[in-house]
């Protein structure tokens, strides 16, 4: 784990290329702010505190309900993610950085990246009008190998900041 549930919105293009049942294709945007993560276990014998945040857009396919003022679906998708992380971490009380011998905060990665990212989830539209829609969505999202380059402080101390699948 290296972020809390923060909040998500996003939105979508599609069309319909058959009506019953309902099969879509379309462009779907997302933008991901996840609360800071603090940590004693992330960074040995520091309290640390990660920041993540990322931007998607992928090609989707929609499979829905075809007609009704409530329309449930399910979708996949694939496309880019574009992440930014950052690690910070400051010893625990009494400790100091074996490298430097200090006690003072340090930042150990800030920094973006780009890879490839999968989505699949379950929904429910709720139509207003036959073209504008709302409703919740359950989904699931993996954020390829993403590789953010590390602080010389991070690479003193051995870290390795590789993530595979961090959402």
């Amino acid at each position: 784990v290296i972020a809390n549930p923060g909040y998500a919105s996003g939105g979508q293009y599609l069309f319909y290329v058959t009506h019953s049942p309902a099969l879509a294709f379309g462009i779907d945007a997302s933008v991901m702010h996840l609360s800071p993560y603090r940590s004693t276990d992330l960074v040995s014998g520091a309290d640390s505190s990660t920041v993540l945040h990322s931007s998607v857009i992928q090609l989707i396919e929609k499979l829905s309900y075809p007609q009704g003022r409530l329309r449930p679906y399910v979708f996949g998708g694939i496309g880019i993610h574009r992440s930014a992380l950052s690690l910070t971490a400051k010893p625990l009380a009494g400790q100091i950085w074996r490298d430097t011998g200090t006690s003072r905060s340090r930042v150990f990665i800030s920094d973006s990246a780009t890879g490839l990212a999968v989505s699949w989830g379950i929904g429910l539209d709720i139509f207003l009008t036959d073209n504008v829609f709302f409703g919740p969505e359950y989904r699931g999202l993996s954020l390829g190998h993403t590789a953010f380059n590390e602080s010389p402080a991070a690479n003193s101390l051995g870290l390795d900041t590789d993530l595979d699948g961090i959402l």
